[in-house]
């Protein structure tokens, strides 16, 4: 299959509805973590989207070709790629039950930055020293935004849970670039969907069931949203590199944790006995115009000729 013409227009588009499914997800996974348990939610983010890309492949496009995924290259593409996403799900869970979700969130942008880097160095992807500027913006306002976390490190098990967080950033950024390599000969979504299938199996024996007689009208629909933003975020991100530069891509999704305090302020709203938003002072606020300034900057400064 061809690669789609580039279009930055789209590719922004989609890599910004990315970022904010990413920023929301572990917010709800944080307040259904007690009553379902890790494995229990990792299964339903898998369940969901097998069922979703599964009906799209059996109904709609019932003639596609999935030879490509046979080729030997490809396996082994498939292979890092799904050890890398079930190892990122996985991973992140047990960091989430030691840090608060947004300073997960921060940590986890390590994954989105390693992505860019591998997105140079692998496959020779073009970025001016205007981007690289942009970028280390970004990589600033992300420390300051969260300076109150960052110094407060120690070795305890907030700083372990840390720790889980930043392998599964390592992780997460060999399956983006695995993804990338499989997506110049067959479609994205097919090797997703082979992943999805192969970690609903594997996690299924960890199911706990009982946990959902448990949740209530809201934890059903949290569940729920949860569930299928894992799957669109995916299909989301597929598109935007599928139009654009992988490191692109990258620079935008490092906007992820202001999507995660933007959702955490309007849950403090709407239930303030459940979810209290982070106070912002000055040195956050600066590091917000510096996240989505360098961010812009990295993902849309063009190169010179």
């Amino acid at each position: 299959m061809h690669a789609a013409r580039p279009h930055w227009q789209a590719g922004l588009l989609f890599s910004l509805l990315t970022a904010a499914q990413w920023g929301l997800v572990p917010i709800l996974l944080k307040s259904l973590q007690p009553t379902l348990g890790s494995i229990t939610l990792i299964w339903c983010r898998l369940l969901v989207p097998a069922l979703g890309v599964g009906s799209y492949y059996l109904f709609v496009r019932r003639n596609v070709s999935w030879q490509p995924l046979l080729r030997r290259n490809n396996l082994f593409m498939l292979v890092i790629a799904t050890c890398g996403l079930l190892g990122n799900y996985a991973l992140f869970m047990v960091g989430l039950q030691f840090v608060p979700a947004d300073a997960a969130q921060l940590i986890g942008q390590l994954g989105p930055l390693l992505l860019l880097v591998g997105g140079v160095l692998l496959f020779h992807e073009p970025f001016s020293p205007l981007q690289w500027i942009g970028l280390g913006a970004a990589v600033v306002g992300l420390c300051l935004f969260f300076h109150v976390p960052l110094t407060q490190l120690r070795l305890d098990q907030y700083s372990l849970g840390l720790l889980w967080i930043v392998a599964a950033s390592i992780v997460w950024s060999a399956f983006g670039l695995a993804q990338k390599s499989l997506g110049r000969s067959i479609n994205s979504q097919q090797s997703l969907l082979v992943i999805y299938i192969i970690g609903t199996l594997a996690y299924l024996p960890g199911v706990n069931f009982e946990g959902f007689v448990k949740l209530s009208g809201a934890g059903i629909a949290m569940l729920a949203w949860a569930s299928l933003s894992s799957g669109l975020a995916y299909v989301t991100l597929a598109a935007a590199m599928k139009r654009w530069d992988a490191a692109r891509v990258s620079a935008l999704l490092t906007t992820t944790p202001l999507f995660a305090l933007l959702f955490t302020a309007i849950a403090a709203l709407l239930a303030p006995g459940h979810m209290h938003a982070s106070p912002l002072d000055w040195l956050s606020t600066l590091g917000a115009v510096l996240l989505v300034g360098g961010s812009g900057i990295a993902a849309i400064a063009r190169r010179r000729p």
